[in-house]
């Protein structure tokens, strides 16, 4: 299962480890399902973005998606 961390913690998490973390841009399901899944096959978080922009055309639903989506993947994902 996933989890949901602060940026905090997480940024905290890579620099001690010494290792960077990829924020990605998603618009659509199919975005967010290619960011998950490099994820998993890189055994790394990554970080969720979503633009103002997409916010605004997709309102909650884009949301609801990075959070379905996610549900069954075990890295680390923040979404912003």
């Amino acid at each position: 299962m996933f989890m949901l961390v602060s940026m905090l913690s997480l940024l905290q998490t890579a620099n001690e480890a010494s290792y960077a973390i990829g924020a990605f841009n998603v618009y659509n399901l199919e975005g967010i399902q290619a960011v998950i899944a490099a994820s998993e096959a890189c055994r790394s978080p990554a970080i969720l973005q979503i633009s103002s922009s997409s916010l605004k055309l997709m309102k909650t639903h884009l949301v609801a998606f990075c959070l379905a989506a996610t549900q069954r993947f075990t890295r680390l994902i923040w979404m912003r």
